[in-house]
């Protein structure tokens, strides 16, 4: 497998650390956009989605870490990596 191949090693960790806490993977994709400060609209074109649809993804994030913003939901995400890095 060539290193363009292999999948990026912190989004691995991402995934699995979302995946315990049963995030599904399309609201896994959008948090990791937000981690990494994307706009929604950019997360949405990476998404191939609406961006209406990528707000719906990020409301059950907000209950999952108990935040209630974007700048909230950043910071949660980024404690967890820390955490597990």
């Amino acid at each position: 497998m060539s290193a363009q191949e292999r999948p990026d090693g912190r989004k691995h960790r991402f995934y699995r650390l979302m995946r315990a806490r049963n995030v599904p993977p399309h609201q896994i994709e959008v948090a990791w956009g937000v981690v990494h400060g994307l706009p929604d609209k950019d997360i949405a074109t990476r998404l191939g989605v609406k961006r209406d649809t990528v707000k719906q993804y990020k409301r059950p994030l907000y209950a999952t870490f108990e935040c209630n913003d974007r700048g909230d939901l950043a910071q949660k995400l980024w404690q967890l990596m820390g955490e597990h890095l």
